[in-house]
């Protein structure tokens, strides 16, 4: 079908959200998780890393058959020193 256009432009740096990005792309998962936690004893670094493995099982689970690789990325916030607890969520359990 001729659609009467005698050029066509692509832009280099095409974003994911456009057609030709969509289809350029790596395809890519993400998860995410929220927690609170003290830094300041081994139990909770050791929960970090029970975290990070239920995440890794997750995606595997979801991704069966396919190749991917996992990268891994940590942001951490800083509480007031207010002497206010945060709240863990309405059920007790943190989120």
């Amino acid at each position: 079908m001729d659609l009467g256009c005698p050029r066509i432009v692509f832009p280099a740096a095409a974003g994911v959200a456009s057609a030709i990005g969509l289809l350029v792309v790596e395809p890519r998962f993400d998860l995410a998780r929220t927690t609170l936690l003290p830094l300041d004893d081994e139990d909770s670094i050791a929960g970090i890393t029970d975290i990070y493995d239920e995440m890794e099982a997750e995606a595997a689970l979801a991704l069966q058959g396919e190749h991917y690789r996992i990268g891994e990325k940590l942001a951490t916030r800083r509480v007031k020193a207010t002497g206010e607890e945060p709240s863990a969520g309405g059920d007790g359990q943190h989120m």
